[in-house]
C-alpha cells in the first residue's frame, strides 16, 4: 500500500467525496468547480485529452502553473515536451485514462535560475456527462525557492527527471510499474492508496 503525503490529505477528500454520476470510480469534469476545491484551486489543474498525443490545460491556477515551472493554461502540453518524452508520457496518458486510475508523481525541475526543486503532484481522471474518461485533475505541490523567479529549463523535462511516480487504484485496478528514487521497476507491491 502507498501512502500520499499528508500534504495531500485536503485535495484527496475533496476528490473522494465528489458524485460518481457516470461513472462507478470517477466523478465528471462537472464537479470539479470552484466551490468545492475552493481555496486549493491555486494548486490545481484541469486537462482534456482531444487525442492521443493531444492534453489540452483548460484551467491551470496560478500556484500549480509556478509549482511546474512553465504556464501552461490554454496550451496543449504535448506542444511543450521534447520528443524524446512524448512516448513515456503518452503511454503515462493512456494508462491513467484507460485504466483508468490515478498517480503521484515527484520529478526534479531545474529552472533557467538555476534552483532545482521536486515538484510533488497527484493526477486523476474525470468522465464527460456520458461516463467517457477524457479529464485529468492534477493537484501539485513543491518546494521551489520563492524568490526563484526562472521557468523549467527544457532539459529536465525528461525521464531521467522522475524521482518517483506510482499508478494510484481508484477502484478500477492500476499498472503495477512504477518509479522508485529514479529507478524503473515492474513489480509492484504498491498498489492502493489510503
Amino acid at each position: 500500500m502507498f501512502d500520499l503525503n499528508p500534504e495531500f490529505d485536503e485535495f484527496l477528500t475533496l476528490w473522494r467525496n465528489l458524485p460518481r454520476r457516470a461513472h462507478l470510480c470517477l466523478p465528471c469534469k462537472s464537479d470539479i468547480t470552484p466551490a468545492v476545491f475552493g481555496n486549493l484551486l491555486h494548486y490545481v489543474a484541469l486537462a482534456e485529452r482531444r487525442g492521443a498525443q493531444s492534453l489540452y490545460v483548460v484551467y491551470a491556477g496560478d500556484g500549480y502553473e509556478r509549482n511546474a515551472g512553465f504556464p501552461v493554461m490554454g496550451r496543449d502540453y504535448y506542444d511543450i515536451l521534447p520528443e524524446n518524452f512524448i512516448k513515456p508520457m503518452t503511454q503515462f496518458h493512456n494508462n491513467l485514462l484507460g485504466t483508468p486510475c490515478g498517480a503521484y508523481i515527484a520529478d526534479v525541475i531545474g529552472t533557467t535560475e538555476g534552483s532545482q526543486y521536486i515538484h510533488y503532484n497527484v493526477q486523476f481522471p474525470a468522465t464527460d456527462e456520458k461516463g467517457e474518461v477524457r479529464y485529468l485533475i492534477g493537484y501539485g505541490l513543491d518546494r521551489k525557492p520563492y524568490t526563484d523567479k526562472g521557468t523549467r529549463t527544457y532539459t529536465s523535462h525528461a525521464p531521467s527527471n522522475i524521482k518517483d511516480m506510482v499508478y494510484l487504484d481508484l477502484g478500477a485496478g492500476a499498472p503495477s510499474a512504477y518509479v522508485k528514487d529514479f529507478t524503473f521497476h515492474r513489480a509492484d507491491q504498491l498498489s492502493g492508496i489510503r
